[in-house]
Parts: structure tokens; C-alpha cells; sequence
């Protein structure tokens, strides 16, 4: 989450320190390097804050032993998953995304087959 509120303002940080500097050799490198502008930015920072509430919420649901944190987790992951395979064939194929892709998928069969297994043996909130 704190990476998605730097990104909310990165633009506009790396604009400031132009503006004090601009032979600032970070700043430079960054804007010739990462092309977006501060409507990416926002849309970025965003989805990086939603993603680190969503795994905020599934760490205090398994911390808990919630019953409910698996629908939420399968429905989570299910829903990241659905994105990596969608970015890969229609975007861009990564490598980096295809390792991405088969951790989620490891994790949504964790929640889906092992984690009813863990929550029967402890206390099912």
C-alpha cells in the first residue's frame, strides 16, 4: 500500500525535483526510462493500494482463522489470475509474468484444497 500511495505521487515528485534540479541524473533516468504520465500514475497507485487492502485483509482473515477468508481468497486470486492470463496472451508476454501467473495460481489452489483442511482443525470463525 505504501508502494501505491508513491506511485499516487511519483509524477509529480519527480516533476518537483526537476524543477530544484534539472541535471538530476535519478529524475532524468526515470523519465527517459518509464513512460507515463500522471494519469498512469494515479491509475497505477490505485490498483497497487486496492491489491495491498486486498492481501491486508486476506493476512488478518488467515491470521483470525476465518472461514470467510477463503471465499474472499479464492475470489481474490481467481480474479488476479484472470488478469495475468488476459496480460499475457492479449498485452505483452513476460517471462517475470508467466512465473507471476503460476504463483497465483499456487496460491488460489492453497486456498481452494488446503486451507479448508487447516480451518476444520482450529476454530472456524
Amino acid at each position: 500500500m505504501f508502494a501505491g500511495v508513491f506511485l499516487l505521487f511519483s509524477s509529480r515528485l519527480i516533476a518537483g525535483e526537476l524543477l530544484e534540479d534539472p541535471q538530476d541524473l535519478l529524475a532524468n533516468w526515470l523519465l527517459s526510462h518509464v513512460h507515463y504520465n500522471e494519469k498512469d500514475a494515479l491509475y497505477l497507485g490505485v490498483v497497487v493500494i486496492l491489491l495491498g487492502l486486498g492481501k491486508l485483509i486476506l493476512a488478518i482473515g488467515l491470521w483470525k482463522r476465518s472461514f470467510l477468508v477463503q471465499r474472499f481468497g479464492l475470489f481474490f486470486f481467481s480474479f488476479i489470475a484472470l488478469y495475468g492470463v488476459y496480460h499475457l496472451v492479449y498485452v505483452q508476454f513476460g517471462f517475470f509474468k508467466l512465473m507471476a501467473l503460476f504463483i497465483d495460481l499456487g496460491i488460489l489452489y492453497y486456498f481452494w484444497k488446503i486451507l479448508p483442511h487447516h480451518l476444520r482443525h482450529g476454530e472456524i470463525s
